[in-house]
């Protein structure tokens, strides 16, 4: 729920306390109003009548005179109860439903004992007060939807400073070269949040910009003195009549000299796709691409004797750029060609929204989930770097792919799916 609509809720909630609050110390006060006039109205009428039956009036001239009032003349005996009895009924006159409060009281006039009936309509006081419940209501709902549409202007012109900022932040990304566009405001609090998501920005973008620099200046520095140490166990290794052991240890120095150049360009890849620095997109026939890789691979699957089969689909396309996906497919078949058994089989399926290849072998030795970490395989071949598949996963993750990975019928099954 947005922030807005949250506080109009809360009004709202509040409001109808407070309203619910007055009704009921309105109603209670005009109940009180009311009964004081009934009761006005009982005493003052009781009085007449009393005063007419000192007078000696006759009972049935007084039952007509008065209206509503009914006189009984019922002996010299006071009843049991002498306490005031209130009825409430509802009486129709000409079709009209009539509330009325009945008051029975007894009196002794002379040595007799009198039961007034008063009787009164109480229909005005009792619509009246159902009206003020209705007014209420109606200036609730009221004000509700004066809220709502409060709310949708409100959102729409009052809090534009704040969504511009929540669409900059949700765009935001490294290296792009994009200004930032904030919108003028001059509500106090969106000043100060436009001020410090620009200053926030900046800052960012000064970091990663030193990062970057520094992840490419070793990634290129270090290949100097790689280079160098390469270059000597070269020559090294040409001076005649050399010590085995030390032709061992120099060979074992310039493939860790290898593996630590070629890991160096990888992680510095890896940095620059995690940074999203591949952003152009070309529409690929994949049939075509992958058979234009497949050339690449086809002397490495021939010295393991690997046969390879291919169903590809002339009409299967992707948007991304070649370069990430060249990088995306290459990994993909080189873990299944290293990964292969001698003799074994690599199979290449290309269909509408997805690429799946599949290659021989034994089941994993490790947990799967961790196949698509950086260095999970680095154990398993001597010459791996272990980041193969952690690219390849990193890639799809960025460009809205979604690659999976199962074991079937012996069969290491590598899927990349898109929409």
């Amino acid at each position: 729920m947005k922030l807005i609509s949250k506080t109009t809720l809360i009004y709202l909630v509040l409001f109808l306390c407070a309203l619910t609050a007055a009704g009921l110390l309105i109603s209670d006060q005009f109940q009180k109003l009311s009964d004081r006039h009934v009761e006005h109205y009982f005493s003052r009428k009781e009085k007449m009548v009393l005063y007419r039956l000192e007078k000696g009036y006759d009972v049935s001239k007084i039952n007509t005179n008065f209206g509503r009032v009914v006189v009984k003349n019922i002996g010299s005996v006071y009843p049991e109860n002498r306490q005031a009895i209130y009825r409430d009924s509802i009486v129709v006159e000409n079709g009209e439903q009539l509330n009325i409060i009945d008051k029975t009281t007894f009196r002794q006039v002379g040595n007799q004992v009198y039961q007034i009936n008063i009787l009164r309509d109480v229909t005005e006081y009792r619509e009246l007060k159902e009206g003020v419940f209705h007014t209420l209501m109606w200036v609730f709902m009221s004000l509700v939807l004066v809220l709502i549409l409060a709310n949708y202007i409100i959102a729409g012109w009052l809090w534009q400073p704040f969504y511009k900022v929540l669409s900059q932040i949700r765009g935001f990304s490294f290296d792009r070269g994009k200004r930032i566009e904030l919108k003028a405001t001059t509500t106090k609090e969106f000043k100060e949040l436009n001020s410090f998501y620009a200053q926030m920005v900046d800052k960012i973008n000064e970091d990663y910009k030193n990062l970057k620099e520094f992840t490419e200046n070793t990634a290129h520095e270090i290949q100097t003195p790689i280079a160098i140490i390469k270059a000597k166990i070269e020559s090294l290794l040409c001076i005649e009549n050399i010590d085995e052991h030390v032709l061992v240890q120099l060979s074992t120095i310039s493939d860790s000299a290898s593996k630590l150049s070629r890991m160096s360009r990888t992680l510095n890849l890896l940095t620059k796709i995690e940074n999203q620095e591949f952003v152009s997109k070309d529409r690929i026939n994949v049939k075509a691409f992958v058979e234009n890789l497949m050339f690449n691979f086809k002397e490495i699957a021939d010295l393991k004797n690997i046969s390879v089969v291919k169903e590809l689909d002339e009409q299967t396309f992707l948007d991304i750029d070649p370069y990430i996906f060249d990088i995306l497919l290459s990994n993909l078949l080189k873990n299944a060609i290293r990964y292969n058994e001698e003799n074994g089989s690599l199979k290449i399926i290309c269909q509408s929204n997805r690429i799946e290849i599949s290659n021989s072998g034994e089941a994993l030795n490790f947990d799967e989930s961790k196949l698509f970490d950086r260095f999970s395989n680095s154990q398993r071949v001597n010459n791996s770097l272990g980041l193969g598949l952690a690219i390849a996963k990193k890639i799809c993750d960025i460009n809205d792919l979604k690659l999976n990975y199962f074991y079937r019928e012996k069969l290491h099954v590598f899927q990349v799916c898109w929409n």
